[in-house]
């Protein structure tokens, strides 16, 4: 069984990083095709379709302008979280860790504990407009699994599948250890088999860290599977099932990504003509 994983996800990846990995080929998954109607939600976009009005925005910003450090991102944080429609299913309050020699490592959503992850030692050096869109992305990923989870039709155990396909492809680009199994296993002639089984029991595993994680979310109403919000949700998990994470073009490509680095330089451009203008 395979038992460690990359953190693939959100601002962890950046070029530094990832040209690490250009020469590496990644083992042919199928491809799901996007669905015909589905619908991205990004930017503004994102900001009319949870009902979050530049007044709101503005508010917010009075609030946090002359905040600093810890209880600037605490406020930002707090802030977007109950503008972005996530209260009680968002993470309570950042976590905050060390790099751990890990420049290119910002923050992360971890969706199999329900967690923000930002790393002291690049996030703090970051001006406060960088990190309020930054916080905004991450929360952009938990919103995006919050809208699966409450989609009928998108099961706790089809949402983890799509995670564990795209975390197996990933760690047969960059996880040495998983890697090295892979090579054993298909000298064997057994890759198909060691891929599948160990994508099923990652799945699995995936599944029951969700369920504990995000109780309170599966408790609440679902969205109709053909609402605007199911649409989405169908599209968001296509896009998780073929992402392999593990190169730039694939990151910066990637829907749930795009949409994410899109209200993420929203919230930052728009903290920033705002601080110009109570100058």
């Amino acid at each position: 069984m395979i038992d460690s994983v990359s953190q693939i996800s959100s601002t962890n990846l950046i070029k530094q990083k990832v040209e690490q990995n250009q020469q590496a080929q990644p083992v042919e998954t199928k491809v799901v095709q996007e669905l015909p109607d589905s619908k991205a939600i990004t930017g503004q976009d994102l900001v009319s379709a949870n009902n979050i009005s530049f007044k709101d925005l503005d508010n917010l910003f009075k609030e946090i302008k002359d905040k600093n450090g810890r209880e600037f991102c605490d406020k930002a944080y707090d802030g977007l979280v109950k503008l972005m429609g996530l209260e009680g299913m968002a993470p309570e309050k950042i976590t905050w860790e060390k790099n751990e020699g890990r420049d290119y490592i910002v923050g992360d959503y971890r969706f199999y504990n329900n967690s923000v992850v930002f790393y002291t030692d690049t996030f703090d050096k970051m001006d406060k407009a960088t990190q309020l869109g930054i916080i905004a992305h991450e929360l952009t990923h938990c919103k995006q699994l919050v809208n699966m989870l409450r989609t009928e039709g998108l099961s706790v155990d089809k949402i983890a599948y799509a995670h564990a396909v795209a975390d197996m492809r990933a760690m047969l680009i960059n996880n040495p250890a998983v890697m090295e199994k892979h090579k054993k296993a298909k000298a064997e002639g057994k890759e198909k088999e060691f891929i599948q089984k160990n994508t099923m029991l990652w799945a699995m595993k995936t599944a029951e860290e969700i369920k504990q994680a995000h109780a309170k979310t599966l408790q609440m109403p679902k969205h109709p599977l053909n609402s605007e919000n199911g649409k989405k949700a169908q599209a968001d998990w296509v896009a998780k099932y073929n992402y392999n994470g593990a190169d730039m073009e694939s990151y910066s490509k990637n829907p749930n990504e795009v949409e994410a680095m899109t209200f993420e330089n929203m919230i930052k451009g728009a903290f920033q003509v705002f601080c110009k203008m109570e100058k």
